[in-house]
């Protein structure tokens, strides 16, 4: 996001705030002059990026509706990469003089710093982690689901029973964990059915109840097919329904991070407010 007394000129942008986006535009870069007024007070000196604002495009103005914004995070890669950060860099240009600055000698009797810098978030755990911890230096996740990795994006020897999967947000509230099986139960195998749609009844089972879920709203039908919820396929409805290649539905975009997690659950790194203090 950039920030200027006049964002036509700094950065040939319009100037926009985070009121101005929409669900469709939720994920562009915008160039606001709402913090880069001349001499500011107290709070004013706060820089911030408006993260829970355009999370209430889809949670509504409270975040109150949790189940739209879990449902906009899991269907959609664009919106979750958005509000994933491997690295944060601030850059300051010029102080914000405003109308006192009357000649650029001037510049050179200004001076700014950053005093705070303030980011919420979570690690990136592919939503197999309750926690993270600093292991030789490095952060990494605290797998959960027979998991392993950095950020758990893979599953443990032996446990190769089924490929590894992401967690699911969906179905609200509890979500679909996509546990890693042990191998010796044999892998999961896309099922040959027939022209009437039934299952060879000779192959492993293709769901159950437990282990085998079928996700994000499906059923199990005779532990031989999954049938999905509107808007996802798969064989454990673990997709959703795309029109092409890498492009889904915008009616199925978006996402956001919350404050309360699924059971089972976790959230992504998210950049939720950035506080920049510029100290006069």
């Amino acid at each position: 996001q950039f920030y200027a007394t006049d964002c036509l000129d700094a950065f040939t942008m319009e100037p926009k705030t985070v009121n101005d986006l929409t669900q469709r535009t939720l994920l562009d870069i915008i160039c606001t002059e709402d913090y880069s007024r001349g001499y500011v007070w107290k709070n004013d000196k706060t820089v911030r990026f408006e993260i829970k604002d355009r999370f209430a495009l889809f949670a509504g103005p409270r975040l109150h509706n949790m189940a739209s914004l879990y449902g906009q995070l899991d269907t959609t890669k664009n919106l979750r990469d958005f509000f994933t950060i491997t690295d944060l860099r601030v850059k300051l240009l010029k102080p914000a003089t405003g109308a006192t600055m009357v000649d650029e000698n001037n510049l050179s009797r200004y001076f700014y710093a950053i005093s705070d810098i303030k980011v919420q978030g979570r690690c990136k755990c592919n939503l197999h982690a309750n926690s993270c911890v600093f292991d030789k230096g490095k952060l990494g996740c605290e797998c959960e689901h027979n998991t392993t990795g950095p950020d758990c994006s893979r599953c443990k020897r032996h446990y190769h029973g089924r490929a590894w999967s992401v967690g699911s947000y969906l179905p609200i509230p509890k979500g679909t964990a996509n546990i890693c099986i042990p191998s010796n139960q044999g892998p999961v195998h896309r099922a040959n059915a027939s022209s009437l749609g039934v299952a060879n009844r000779n192959q492993a089972r293709v769901c159950d109840n437990t282990m085998l879920r079928c996700q994000n709203g499906g059923t199990c039908h005779h532990h031989q097919r999954c049938h999905c919820a509107p808007g996802f396929m798969g064989v454990l409805c673990e997709r959703a329904r795309c029109q092409g290649p890498g492009e889904c539905d915008d009616q199925l975009s978006g996402r956001a991070v919350l404050h309360h997690c699924p059971i089972g659950h976790h959230l992504f790194l998210s950049l939720v407010v950035i506080s920049v203090v510029s100290l006069c």
